[in-house]
């Protein structure tokens, strides 16, 4: 479900749940064979100056991702998705992969800009932490 203060609270369904499903951190090359995904390389490809290598990870279902891993250091520096919306149809959707940190022992994007014909937003992180204890009620729908 989505909470959505513009359009109502709803469910998410069909391609937006599928590509949900898909999206596995810290990658969404994790276990990607177990749940019937296939990699292609497609190409190389500059992105900020660095060489990257684009591959298309196709899952079972849900739309195909193309991801552009650097190829010096291997970190995901962006993604791009085509999401359908059921309001607009598809759109694409592009992620950069910034300010990368090790956080004890990973490394993560402390900058996500996400950009579509749709929205574009950036996140920062201020902090990261691992393995907290979660209230399981912050992932119930609301009433």
């Amino acid at each position: 479900y989505a909470i959505d203060s513009l359009q109502g609270n709803r469910d998410i369904t069909g391609n937006q749940l599928e590509n949900l499903k898909n999206a596995v951190f810290p990658s969404p090359f994790l276990n990607y064979k177990e749940r019937g995904a296939t990699v292609e390389f497609v190409r190389k490809e500059p992105v900020g100056g660095r060489d990257t290598f684009v591959m298309l990870l196709k899952p079972k279902a849900g739309s195909a991702l193309q991801c552009f891993i650097d190829a010096e250091s291997g970190l995901i520096v962006r993604t791009i998705i085509v999401v359908n919306l059921p309001q607009l149809g598809d759109v694409q959707q592009t992620t950069e992969f910034l300010d990368y940190r090790d956080q004890d022992g990973i490394k993560i994007p402390f900058e996500l800009r996400n950009s579509s014909a749709v929205q574009s937003y950036t996140i920062k992180l201020t902090k990261v932490e691992q393995n907290v204890e979660l209230d399981p009620t912050m992932f119930s729908k609301p009433k």
